[in-house]
């Protein structure tokens, strides 16, 4: 039976995916399941020591617990990593999710509202979250350019032409699918779209305008970036 309780700061309401009920369900869910102490036990002949904020869990069972799909799982884990509030260490027998903030979030430190993509209203934080953001665009700004070049470099390398940069509209495409995907999953994604034989694709040209307009068929199709939480 569980028992115990955690602390919720009522800063979660203003965080970019507090409008999603889903992933909200899930970061509290795997916050409750998080071990509020290392641990250290038997699972699958192995013993594992998990610290503080870790979890060992998978997307079939947290579907099962929650009532939520395995495949809308494995997208709110992407989000909720995205946004750096959990991290998945995963190895060829098992997966770790650990609350990136867990103590701070449970010792009532009083830096947790810098660290969750919060938008801030108050004065005395604004200045900190004008850097931040300045940081955080920056960051997306570099990932975006890397993107580019990787699907320029295997447009290149697939369809054996030199693909004909849309300059400020591809990049913004590309961030804002930056926005909920890593860098990993997009280039997952650009191999598969470049490889399609879709008749749309082949007729509308490989381009990252039509890559944007068939994300979402494509991510369904992606390989599951969450294979080893079973």
């Amino acid at each position: 039976m569980n028992q115990g309780w955690i602390k919720i700061y009522r800063s979660i309401m203003e965080t970019s995916f507090y409008r999603d009920s889903q992933a909200v369900h899930l970061a509290i869910h795997l916050m409750l399941k998080a071990n509020h102490k290392p641990k250290s036990f038997m699972f699958n002949h192995c013993l594992i020591y998990l610290q503080t904020g870790q979890c060992i869990t998978g997307r079939h069972e947290l579907s099962k617990q929650l009532g939520i799909s395995a495949s809308t799982i494995r997208r709110k884990l992407i989000v909720l990593q995205s946004v750096r509030f959990l991290d998945i260490k995963r190895t060829n027998k098992y997966s770790i999710i650990t609350i990136t903030k867990y103590e701070q979030y449970q010792t009532g430190g009083n830096d947790v509202d810098n660290e969750m993509d919060i938008k801030r209203t108050s004065n005395g934080h604004q200045t900190d979250t004008n850097n931040n953001d300045k940081n955080e665009k920056n960051d997306i700004g570099t990932k975006a350019k890397e993107l580019l070049d990787y699907f320029f470099n295997e447009h290149l390398k697939k369809r054996k032409l030199k693909y004909l940069v849309h300059g400020a509209k591809d990049i913004q495409l590309l961030k804002t699918l930056l926005k909920d995907l890593t860098v990993d999953n997009i280039k997952d994604m650009i191999n598969r779209f470049l490889d399609s034989t879709d008749p749309f694709i082949s007729k509308a040209g490989y381009t990252i305008g039509v890559f944007y307009s068939q994300r979402n068929k494509l991510q369904e199709n992606e390989i599951n970036p969450y294979r080893e939480l079973k």
